[in-house]
């Protein structure tokens, strides 16, 4: 159970609950989780507590142990890349949707090959590609950086500090 100014994750997003109360959307009047986005302050998300399976995708934030771990961990696995450009958008917005941290850094290595292949011949990345990427980084990202009270643009150099490749 999550209480005011609480810090979660929602999905892929890192959160601040905002407020819990009663709110009238059309007809009905529910009760809802009202989270402000830590790195968005501009939008909020109602999330309605009578409904498990939004609920569900609110967890607790990783700690600096479990990022270290997590870091550790991909660095030795193999990059995800789909090599169909359809079919590619398609099942990176479902790894996206899980929220599983390990697939979306092994889909972040595998589009960070693929553009380090393309520029290697003077090309780069398709533009639907280029936004999956920054889409995926910034959900690993976002959490990485208020985790290690850090910025987002200073998440790549911790990286480097622990020779992750991604």
């Amino acid at each position: 159970m999550f209480t005011i100014d609480s810090v979660l994750m929602y999905g892929s997003r890192i959160c601040k609950v905002f407020d819990i109360r009663e709110v009238m959307f059309g007809k009905d009047k529910k009760e809802y989780y009202i989270l402000v986005p830590i790195f968005d302050t501009k939008n909020t998300i109602y999330v309605p507590k009578c409904n498990p399976n939004l609920v569900s995708k609110m967890r607790a934030p990783l700690t600096v142990s479990e990022i270290d771990q997590l870091i550790s961990q991909v660095s030795e696995k193999e990059a995800i890349w789909f090599e169909d450009s359809k079919q590619r958008p398609l099942k990176c917005k479902e790894i996206f949707e899980t929220g599983k941290h390990e697939e979306i850094i092994l889909v972040i290595k595998g589009f960070m090959e693929h553009k380090r292949v393309l520029e290697a011949h003077g090309k780069n990345l398709h533009s639907t590609d280029e936004i999956m990427l920054q889409r995926a980084k910034k959900a690993i990202y976002e959490e990485f950086a208020y985790v290690l009270g850090i910025t987002p643009d200073d998440v790549p150099e911790y990286l480097k500090t622990k020779n992750a490749n991604f």
